[in-house]
């Protein structure tokens, strides 16, 4: 039986498994098997620990990236070779409210990848469920009532990632941030931000003046760079 005290820390890290995607992106050209494979199992053994499999909630404006990144999780987490499996294609589409219109997709966490933990990986099942939810509305007219029939649902989840891209206007942008970050903060759900098209930034010094401010207005460490894995982005994991 866990401490009290012991499951936020499980909660948080086992909710960023589903930003493993980034870290493994971002490790991919420096020993890329052995370090990916370590976290993998990091994250698999985080999740093995909580009593139900953490939930991740995946919002997101039109076109940002969302679907694509839930796909790259997916891949990343199950260690998937070869062709790319499409779990989310599109958004969910909206025939009554965001919190009805949602796809539940549960991604299986793979072990470090010897025969040992091959064997253990049959016997125990690794698994971070992530909510797919229809596109926010634009940022420049993203309400606090959007947010909130956005986050809420029964039972609430263990975490929320904002899927944002690069680029766009700077002041819609700090808004959806700043009241996505506002409700998480009331809700005591960990917020997580994952910026997609990293290209269109020069630098890497623009990239981490974004990242940094990204993390100041959303309140959270916890803001990531990633390329989605996608058809036109033959990216191998």
């Amino acid at each position: 039986m866990l401490s009290p005290s012991a499951v936020p820390l499980l909660l948080s890290f086992a909710a960023a498994a589903v930003t493993g995607a980034a870290a493994f992106l971002a490790l991919r050209r420096f020993n890329r098997e052995e370090a990916v494979a370590s976290l993998r199992q990091g994250v698999r053994d985080a999740v093995l620990l909580l009593r139900e499999p953490p939930t991740v909630l995946v919002t997101g404006f039109r076109a940002h990236g969302k679907s694509s990144f839930i796909n790259t999780a997916c891949r990343a987490l199950a260690a998937e070779a070869g062709p790319m499996l499409l779990r989310a294609e599109t958004s969910p589409p909206v025939t009554h409210s965001a919190t009805f219109d949602r796809c539940v997709i549960r991604a299986s966490v793979a072990g470090g990848g010897s025969e040992d933990e091959k064997e253990e990986e049959e016997a125990t099942c690794a698994v971070v469920a992530l909510v797919d939810t229809p596109a926010l509305p634009d940022p420049g007219n993203l309400t606090t009532a959007d947010v909130e029939e956005a986050l809420s649902g029964v039972p609430l989840p263990d975490c929320v990632a904002l899927v944002l891209r690069c680029g766009g206007p700077t002041k819609d942008r700090h808004a959806a941030v700043k009241k996505l970050a506002d409700f998480s903060s009331l809700t005591g759900l960990q917020f997580v931000v994952i910026l997609t098209h990293k290209k269109r930034i020069k630098s890497m010094r623009q990239a981490e003046e974004l990242r940094r401010e990204i993390a100041f207005r959303a309140r959270t460490d916890c803001v990531y760079f990633i390329e989605n894995y996608t058809a036109g982005n033959m990216l191998n994991l």
